[in-house]
């Protein structure tokens, strides 16, 4: 009875049971909504860093998928028999990536670089969006070879996260929008990047110049805008191991922490003015050298990095 019961949620009977052929794709269909109930995503641990290595703070949880064509395998064979026990369904389970199992393995072991940036004098609304902005990047695990896209990681960018209105430059003026100050977060991970010797896939400098990013040169040039999706900060993680990033924002100082495994350095010559000067009023150009040191301190590679500021009279506050 069972059996004719199953079958009839399949298939209409109007033949002999022994005479029946059964519809495997009718089967898996039947399935799927018990698939939806089963199927879960694997969850990676994240990450901090304790005493110089990374440790599990969020613990890992593993996938769950069920197997239709090999279920539907099972109940066809049940069904050609006489057994009246349960039918097991075939689950897969699916590993995370990154648990306390492998996390030795992911190379997580001494500080790659720190960036750092200083903006005192920021209005709270500002000091806020940097506070938000920051923490979206606390325990990112970048794989081997990954691109790291700021814009990506950084998400959507409204009072529902969290934001609060600040001035952003737009076009040919300043105006407020929420979020205004994200390049604080921007730059600083653009200046991990350079320092830890990686390679930089997209970068725009600010319009005009602007106090909050000349600490600790003096001369602008060291920072990186973003407005995403038309303007991003992009690196390549080709260290060949994981790099894990943290980040911290004490008062006005906000740091990035790159760790993972040191195959190499950055070092920043500079910048310095080729033309113009402090004067943010006035247009200027300033350039910087950035040497990509192997562990022998060897220079293997110098990118040479100019930026054009226009005039801050060029860009009125609008409301």
């Amino acid at each position: 009875p069972k059996k004719s019961s199953f079958l009839e949620s399949i298939i209409k009977i109007n033949q002999n049971l022994a005479d029946l052929t059964i519809n495997k794709a009718a089967i898996e269909a039947y399935l799927q909504p018990i698939a939806g109930e089963i199927n879960i995503e694997a969850i990676d641990a994240q990450l901090t860093i304790v005493g110089g290595r990374a440790s599990v703070f969020k613990q890992s949880r593993d996938g769950k998928t069920l197997d239709t064509a090999k279920s539907a395998d099972a109940i066809i064979a049940s069904l050609g028999g006489n057994s009246q026990k349960p039918i097991e369904l075939t689950v897969i389970t699916n590993k995370a990536d990154v648990s306390d199992d492998n996390i030795d393995r992911l190379g997580i072991k001494e500080l790659l670089s720190e960036g750092v940036t200083y903006f005192p004098g920021s209005p709270s609304n500002r000091l806020q969006n940097v506070r938000t902005g920051m923490a979206r990047f606390n325990g990112i695990l970048l794989k081997p070879d990954q691109v790291f896209s700021f814009g990506e990681f950084l998400g959507e960018v409204g009072p529902a996260q969290g934001y609060a209105p600040g001035l952003i430059i737009l076009g040919d003026h300043e105006e407020k929008a929420y979020g205004g100050g994200l390049c604080q977060v921007s730059s600083t991970a653009y200046r991990a990047a350079l320092l830890a010797g990686l390679p930089i896939l997209q970068r725009t400098n600010h319009a005009f110049a602007i106090d909050y990013y000349n600490a600790p040169f003096g001369v602008p040039g060291v920072d990186a805008t973003i407005y995403y999706p038309a303007v991003d900060m992009k690196f390549k993680n080709d260290t060949g191991h994981h790099i894990l990033i943290e980040t911290e924002m004490v008062g006005t100082t906000l740091k990035f922490r790159f760790y993972g495994t040191k195959t190499k350095s950055g070092n920043i010559r500079g910048p310095f003015f080729v033309t113009g000067s402090g004067d943010a009023t006035k247009p200027s150009q300033t350039v910087f050298y950035r040497d990509v040191l192997d562990m022998n301190g060897n220079v293997v590679k110098t990118d040479t990095v100019n930026t054009f500021y226009k005039s801050s009279l060029d860009f009125p506050i609008t409301d």
